[in-house]
């Protein structure tokens, strides 16, 4: 089994749905929320009620299910095999629940080129906020076949289906997680980003900075986070204020960067990885 995962923006749905095209299984999950422009109900999801929902709970039909802004998504057992793609799921869960071996596949793209996406899927106020909670995401370690994302184009499809035979991804293939945040360390540039939006080159900042405390095991990661973030809107003249542990930033909107915790951030990912 293939669980595709990834940042918001980074591609998962529109890499599912071409895999799908080319004869892998996408398996499309249920959700209680609206569905946005140029989806499609039964190809992006299955767009149900919530007291329908609800009775598939009672029935114990659903190998997951999780809760998102008073929304439910969720992932029904009997629509599962061996050879199924996924996008995002508890992926331990499922394999204790099925019996099926799942392989990772990790989309990465530049925060730039996610916002463009998120902004062009569904332009919200709180987009600060998703990004700020989802850098403390993706920094444990784990093994996953890892695709760069960045550019739109039919020949990412083609190279992943290449990696696919039957559920599974050859070993060859896969990379530890930690090696890859060192590459992504490596590619940032400090003292060159040029990006005109302050609120976009604060989150490149953060995630470069989680993704470095993460491999840093001799140091109090909550006290460095602070200590550095700080620092760097000095650095770039950004007016900032602490309030009980969260830095207020002030800009045109005001903007809250805080530590979240390890236990925080977990619950949060395993309750809205489904979109």
């Amino acid at each position: 089994m293939i669980e595709i995962i990834g940042k918001n923006g980074s591609g998962k749905t529109y890499i599912a749905n071409e895999l799908s095209k080319m004869g892998h299984k996408k398996i499309i999950g249920y959700t209680t929320r609206a569905m946005r422009t140029n989806e499609v109900d039964k190809i992006d999801y299955n767009f149900i009620n919530k007291i329908e929902f609800e009775s598939m709970i009672n029935n114990d039909e659903f190998v997951e299910y999780k809760i998102r802004n008073n929304e439910y998504y969720g992932i029904r057992t009997n629509d599962i095999n061996n050879d199924s793609i996924i996008i995002s799921g508890n992926s331990n869960l499922i394999a204790k629940k099925t019996g099926f071996k799942v392989y990772k596949l990790y989309l990465d793209a530049a925060l730039d080129i996610r916002y463009k996406r998120m902004i062009n899927r569904n332009p919200e106020d709180n987009l600060f906020e998703r990004i700020h909670s989802e850098n403390f995401s993706f920094l444990d370690d784990f093994q996953a076949l890892f695709i760069n994302n960045e550019i739109d184009d039919t020949s990412i499809i083609k190279k992943i289906d290449s990696y696919i035979e039957e559920g599974t991804i050859n070993l060859n293939y896969l990379k530890d997680n930690k090696k890859f945040i060192q590459e992504k360390i490596k590619e940032y540039d400090i003292y060159n980003d040029s990006n005109p939006n302050d609120m976009l080159k604060i989150l490149k900042y953060e995630e470069y900075l989680l993704r470095k405390l993460s491999l840093n095991n001799n140091c109090n990661k909550r006290i460095e986070y602070y200590k550095l973030i700080k620092e760097y809107l000095n650095k770039i003249n950004i007016e900032y204020q602490m309030l009980n542990e969260k830095i207020l930033i002030l800009n045109n909107k005001d903007y809250y960067l805080d530590y979240k915790e390890k236990k925080r951030w977990k619950f949060y990912l395993y309750q809205i990885y489904m979109e």
